[in-house]
């Protein structure tokens, strides 16, 4: 192993009625060689260093952490050996970010993940090679924009940074995500596991991966060596963020109580269309009568009357034509 200064994690949880955090300083590891439940110690809080050289909650061979959820999850890094399928539950200690791997080649490899929350363009990946920003701008065709919710840090013993003697470079392991809420990002087929080479985002998933992109549906993809950092991105621009040009818009997003929303998007479609306003459970808040053109549109509706919340706006034409579905708005 590459720290001579690990420690059993037994017999940090065996502590459990002396301290409430469970945590890694840069440099050191805690070793799991069984399986632990994490739920089982909700006191504790699991972290680790975030920089260069970072904590890990180790893995050996067959162990496994378990009982895994938003409230309790790993701050930090994990790092597996071995040649097993496994899961890592990571997140920021309050939401939970899995990464699974499939079965590495051989038993010599060791990969590390850590969720990083935050725009992947500011939010600085401190470990090497590709230590630094990761512009979501940067993108490679199929690609068109990444999301700024975080990204997975992606280590890999090959690099012989997060071990001396581990081997491993990712190529062709499957690799699948559980996603924070993307119905402001994409549709579900234009959802992509990306990965950041250095350069670039590039597509992992190579076609629609997607079981949904609401909170915690799965988003898979096929690795590739040379990448450092996995995030989420999309294939269209068919989205409601401010920031997006073309599509279907909804702007100011959230909206304050005093003003209204604007809705902007081009369509084939010509004549009267219904424009529905549903709450978070599905219950028709508001539907109004809207003209359409072909081309751009742009539809000022009126928010007033609505209470703080989230809500979902559709625009469904007399023929049955969906315009626009689902597409999600904030009322402050």
């Amino acid at each position: 192993m590459k720290f001579i200064s690990a420690i059993v994690l037994y017999l940090l949880i065996g502590l459990n009625a002396i301290s409430q955090i469970n945590h890694v300083f840069s440099g050191g590891e805690l070793l799991n060689y069984g399986t632990i439940d994490i739920s089982s110690f909700t006191k504790i809080t699991w972290s680790s260093d975030r920089n260069r050289l970072p904590g890990y909650f180790s893995v050996i061979d067959n162990g496994k952490f378990i009982g895994f959820s938003d409230d309790a999850n790993i701050n930090g890094y994990i790092k597996k050996y071995g040649a097993t399928s496994f899961l890592f539950p990571v997140g920021n200690g309050k939401d939970l970010r899995t990464l699974e791997i499939s079965a590495p080649k051989i038993n010599t490899d060791v990969y590390a993940v850590a969720w990083m929350e935050g725009d992947p363009s500011h939010n600085n990946d401190q470990t090497l090679p590709h230590a630094g920003e990761h512009p979501v701008n940067a993108v490679k065709d199929p690609i068109k924009a990444v999301s700024k919710v975080g990204q997975w840090d992606w280590l890999v013993g090959s690099s012989r940074i997060i071990d001396t003697n581990g081997t491993g470079d990712g190529a062709d392991l499957m690799i699948n995500v559980s996603i924070p809420d993307m119905r402001d990002f994409a549709e579900t087929n234009a959802l992509r596991l990306v990965g950041w080479n250095g350069t670039s985002w590039i597509d992992l998933s190579g076609t629609a991966t997607a079981s949904g992109n609401t909170e915690d549906n799965q988003l898979s993809g096929k690795m590739i060596a040379g990448i450092s950092a996995i995030g989420i991105g999309r294939v269209s621009l068919d989205a409601t963020s401010n920031d997006e040009p073309g599509g279907f818009l909804l702007y100011p997003n959230p909206v304050t109580h005093y003003e209204n929303i604007h809705l902007r998007f081009n369509s084939n479609y010509t004549g009267q269309a219904d424009l529905i306003v549903f709450d978070a459970t599905g219950r028709t808040i508001m539907r109004n009568k809207v003209e359409c053109k072909s081309g751009v549109n742009t539809i000022l509706v009126d928010v007033k009357i609505l209470s703080s919340g989230s809500y979902y706006l559709s625009i469904i034409g007399v023929n049955g034509n969906v315009i626009g579905r689902g597409k999600r708005f904030i009322k402050q």
